[in-house]
């Protein structure tokens, strides 16, 4: 795990840039009531469907891309 933050009371969290690489990233909001909502739709590998997270890739020099996935 690279970073991982709790208890964020703001919709906003900074922290270093990674090294050049494929990463994922999820972002979960839960209220007082223990109700969880995902950030994001899914992200599709070889071991099915996983809510809430999104995959990027860090390029030689910096360069964030999204990995985008199409069904069908």
């Amino acid at each position: 795990m690279f970073f991982k933050a709790e208890d964020v009371l703001l919709p906003e969290v900074t922290c270093d840039a990674p090294d050049t690489g494929q990463y994922f990233v999820r972002v979960r909001a839960t209220n007082s009531d223990g109700y969880i909502q995902d950030a994001f739709d899914y992200y599709v590998t070889d071991d099915g469907k996983h809510y809430g997270m999104k995959c990027f890739y860090v390029q030689d020099g910096g360069k964030v891309v999204e990995d985008t996935y199409e069904e069908g």
